[in-house]
């Protein structure tokens, strides 16, 4: 094991930072005026975005013990106008053995004014390879603490896919409950699931599994998005290794979208559905691991703005890193295609 494989596993196995009570940051040179960031540590990928009685619930992974990838918490900021965001930090934290080694993506869905979560618990084996559970829980809106968590199932349970089993988006349609995952399957080629739940957002079946080009080696952070009558996967693919020797101006991080029959989907006995059209949203990390809510009837969108390891930004010296892009609605153009156009702060609601 090499000093920086070391060094990142300590950091990785530090729990120290759990027992802060406040997050300091005097210090507000480079703090952005707009965006979501992290008073101390890193961001990354938004979390269980949701709009409920006139405010944006934005919820995010965050490390607050240092600016490298660590022991994952959520933290979350909350606006009425998408200009002043108060913060809570980790309210959401790695307590349970099937989230042991950080807490990650996951989405929400609001269920007779109950906020229901599912998302993603790390666990390191001995070998310190990673498997993935798909967690449930309720989010409490009086204390701003995660509940009731109950592992639903991990990658242990399927035989064809590896440890990058992970981020499910939580959805109703025509009165079920479904999610989809970003997975790999075991031949290293990317994919998404899709599930379907009972009416208790338990038992998940997996009913669906999306083929993707054959250079894709993985799926991260999969999205839903209804938009008019329409119905859209957004998603970060990541290429293969043999696709990114070949072309050096491609980027091992991007998002992509690709319209989906949902109807046609889950009116087919066929397990295996192929997706044939792919439309690029931006590329990472400018914008990656896309996280959609609806707000008044519209779909919006926001997304991590995070960097590549070896760029150097000065806000590290203050001992914060990352933000989040900030929120855009969704709409569509003439052909069908997706466009991302004002900011959810000049559509601000009135409270």
């Amino acid at each position: 094991m090499t000093e920086k494989e070391k060094n990142e596993r300590e950091i990785e196995n530090n729990r120290d930072f759990l027992k802060w009570k406040n997050l300091q940051n005097k210090n507000d040179k480079y703090i952005p005026q707009y965006h979501i960031y992290p008073k101390q540590g890193l961001l990354n990928d938004p979390n269980c975005t949701f709009f409920y009685n006139n405010k944006l619930y934005c919820f995010f992974q965050h490390h607050p013990g240092h600016v490298l990838h660590g022991l994952k918490t959520m933290s979350l900021a909350t606006t009425t106008d998408f200009i002043n965001f108060e913060y809570k930090y980790m309210v959401n934290t790695p307590d349970d053995f099937f989230d042991s080694h950080g807490v990650y993506t996951g989405s929400s869905i609001i269920i007779d004014n109950k906020v229901h979560c599912l998302y993603t618990g790390n666990v390191r084996n001995e070998d310190w390879s990673i498997s993935e559970y798909v967690i449930k829980c309720e989010y409490d809106l009086k204390t701003d603490k995660f509940i009731n968590k109950k592992n639903l199932f991990s990658n242990l349970d399927y035989t064809n896919y590896t440890g990058h089993f992970r981020d499910p988006c939580i959805f109703e349609y025509k009165n079920k409950y479904y999610f989809i995952l970003g997975a790999q399957i075991k031949d290293i080629v990317g994919t998404i699931l899709l599930f379907e739940l009972d009416d208790n957002l338990e038992n998940p079946k997996l009913i669906k599994e999306f083929k993707l080009r054959e250079n894709i080696r993985m799926i991260e952070c999969p999205n839903i998005a209804f938009v008019k009558d329409k119905v859209y996967f957004i998603y970060c693919p990541e290429y293969n290794n043999q696709t990114l020797a070949k072309d050096k101006r491609l980027s091992p991080d991007v998002c992509w979208y690709s319209k989906i029959d949902l109807d046609e989907v889950l009116g087919n006995d066929e397990f295996n559905q192929k997706i044939e059209n792919y439309h690029m949203v931006d590329y990472g990390l400018e914008f990656y691991a896309p996280q959609v809510f609806k707000m008044n009837n519209e779909s919006y969108i926001i997304g991590w703005s995070g960097i590549p390891s070896n760029v150097e930004y000065k806000e590290k010296e203050y001992g914060w890193l990352n933000m989040l892009t900030l929120f855009k609605k969704i709409e569509l153009d003439d052909n069908g295609c997706l466009l991302y156009t004002s900011d959810a702060a000049d559509d601000r609601i009135s409270v």
